[in-house]
């Protein structure tokens, strides 16, 4: 899968954010999924608000079908679960997609909710769901997606933070 460096950036940024938006939030609450789209105009943040996760899921993929009919490269994340050994962890999943890509890449990044130690963290490093090829190219995909992060002008400085203490 080819994937241009401005796809992983936008991929990065709505990581970003999504980070900043559930690193102090209380228990039983979660992200409100989002999205940023990208077009001639610039970004524009799209939040999926609903009675339940599910159905704003559903809202996020109808919406997005339709942008990527108009052209329009998209980043979408929303907060899961990953299995790891015999435990669950949460994960914030990133799908994104742009003209030209048969299908959206996937994404997951494992944290730690600010409500189970009054303090958020980054659980490990970005995994790419899905991807095959050798390493190298899994880790290149990577370090864009994490120039994406830095881009964000509120969350640059605190992801590095994030990193170093949940031990990236």
């Amino acid at each position: 899968m080819l994937i241009n460096e401005n796809t992983l950036h936008l991929a990065g940024f709505a990581l970003a954010h999504a980070a900043w938006s559930v690193s102090d939030l209380p228990q039983g609450e979660l992200l409100c999924p989002l999205a940023f789209v990208q077009s001639d105009e610039g970004r524009e943040l799209v939040r999926f608000e609903a009675d339940t996760q599910e159905q704003a899921i559903a809202n996020a993929m109808s919406t997005l079908e339709k942008e990527k009919a108009r052209g329009k490269s998209w980043a979408f994340v929303r907060e899961g679960l990953l299995r790891r050994d015999e435990e669950k962890i949460d994960v914030l999943l990133t799908s994104v997609w742009a003209p030209g890509m048969p299908d959206p890449l996937h994404l997951a990044q494992p944290f730690e909710p600010f409500a189970k130690r009054g303090k958020f963290r980054l659980l490990g490093e970005l995994q790419l769901l899905d991807v095959e090829g050798p390493i190298e190219g899994r880790e290149t995909i990577r370090q864009i997606v994490r120039q994406g992060i830095l881009q964000h002008p509120k969350v640059g400085r605190l992801w590095v933070k994030w990193e170093a203490e949940g031990g990236a």
